[in-house]
């Protein structure tokens, strides 16, 4: 009875481990497809972030030189003696209302772009992190699946030597 026992016993544990082992090669075949989804999520955030830079860089440049252009025609107006006749022209007046408008705007729109840059950033640091940590936790579920087969694979070699060994006591009974 305890011969029968022990092999039911064996059995079990390497059902148990078997089991195991199948349901851990699920999860790093998922693992792997998740890693790899979360690398490419990564290349295309580094892409993105790399043309959002190029684009803030790019509008800097442009307010740069509006700021620039606006503060010579400002420059030339108020070198001019008559000023307030010349702000009272429809057209410069106009003109230099608007062009202060869109400089302000553009400022808006860099301050933006700063903010969008600086929040990718981090976005992009966090998803690193996170990537890294599963990483991390895909190598200690491997491991523990290779125990886990190489525990299946020792108490079936048990089991079949006990089986073998004690054939001839179990099949007195």
């Amino acid at each position: 009875m305890r011969k029968k026992l022990a092999l039911l016993s064996l059995l079990l544990f390497s059902l148990g481990l078997l089991s195991g082992y199948l349901y851990l090669t699920e999860k790093v075949i998922d693992g792997d497809v998740k890693i790899a989804e979360g690398k490419k999520q990564i290349e295309e955030g580094k892409q993105l972030l790399a043309d959002g830079k190029e684009r803030l860089a790019s509008g800097k440049r442009r307010l740069s030189r509006a700021r620039r252009t606006n503060g010579v025609v400002n420059s030339f107006f108020q070198s001019i003696p008559l000023i307030s006749i010349a702000k009272k022209l429809p057209v410069s007046g106009d003109v230099l209302n608007i062009a202060n408008k869109k400089i302000a705007e553009g400022s808006q729109k860099i301050a933006a772009g700063e903010n969008k840059i600086k929040s990718g950033e981090k976005q992009l640091a966090e998803g690193k992190l996170e990537l890294e940590r599963g990483q991390k936790r895909l190598y200690q579920v491997n491991i523990i699946r290779i125990i886990c087969g190489i525990g299946a694979l020792i108490f079936s070699i048990v089991f079949l030597v006990l089986l073998f060994y004690w054939r001839r006591s179990l099949l007195k009974r």
